[in-house]
Parts: C-alpha cells; sequence; structure tokens
C-alpha cells in the first residue's frame, strides 16, 4: 500500500506536469498565431480565426455540420483531411471537445482555422498516426449544419 504522502506528492507531479504542458501549449499557439500575424479568438482554451465569417447562425451542440477541413500539427506536418473537393458530415457531439469548441463559433459559409491544445485535443492517447500530446490545427470550410 501506497502512504498517503507519497500519493499526495505523485498527485502534485501529475498536476504540475499538466499544468506545465498547458503553459508549453498555450505559449507555442501564441507564437505560432503572432509569427502569422493571425488574430484569434479564445473559446475555452481553443483559438478561433475566422478568415470568412459566413452567416449569423451558430451550430447548437448537437448538430450535424458539412464541412471540408485539413488537420496539421504547428509545424506543417497533415494527419488528416477531407478528401479533396468534397465534404463530410461530422456529428458536433462526437467531435474532439476542442472542435465542438470551435466549430461553435462558425456560421454557415465560413472559413478559418481552429488552434486546438494538446489538453483538449487527443492528449496523452491519440488515435493511430497522430502524435501524443500535439497542438492541433484544423483549417475548416463550414458549409452548413442543421
Amino acid at each position: 500500500m501506497i502512504p498517503f504522502r507519497k500519493m499526495l506528492v505523485l498527485g502534485l507531479i501529475a498536476v504540475l506536469s499538466c499544468s506545465d504542458l498547458e503553459d508549453e501549449d498555450r505559449i507555442t499557439i501564441l507564437n505560432y498565431l503572432d509569427t502569422r500575424n493571425l488574430i484569434s479568438t479564445d473559446t475555452s482554451g481553443v483559438y478561433v480565426v475566422i478568415t470568412k465569417p459566413g452567416d449569423q447562425s451558430r451550430p447548437g451542440e448537437k448538430a450535424t455540420i458539412i464541412l471540408s477541413y485539413k488537420g496539421y500539427y504547428t509545424d506543417g506536418v497533415v494527419f488528416d483531411q477531407s478528401p479533396q473537393e468534397q465534404k463530410v458530415t461530422l456529428k458536433l457531439p462526437f467531435a474532439l471537445k476542442g472542435l465542438q469548441y470551435g466549430l461553435g463559433k462558425f456560421g454557415k459559409m465560413s472559413e478559418g482555422s481552429i488552434i486546438i491544445p494538446s489538453g483538449i485535443g487527443y492528449g496523452s492517447n491519440p488515435p493511430f498516426g497522430v502524435r501524443k500530446n500535439a497542438i492541433l490545427i484544423y483549417d475548416v470550410k463550414v458549409d452548413d449544419f442543421n
């Protein structure tokens, strides 16, 4: 059995390392935005850059969104994208938390980028082919939603 003091120390180390990663992600994202002269909105820790606003409507929490996207890291390496010149259907409740927050800021016929810190992306348990604890960037073109 692990003594209480050791458990407390291990818990503090886990919390501190978590906040260190959050701080590192925030600095990396702000540098990424700054070097590209991008202005973003911080939405629950997700950075949203809207380049084409679209209409005033916004998807609800349970919306189905029709969009095209490209997912990549801050170094430009692409890890996922919709098929060329095709749209995909995404049920918002089943998307990454970071995408849920970010896509909620896009209107119909809008475009932009969603930058997701690792903690609300895939974190330390990504699917095959995605980097562990990676900042994710999605360029999105939202056509429609319901």
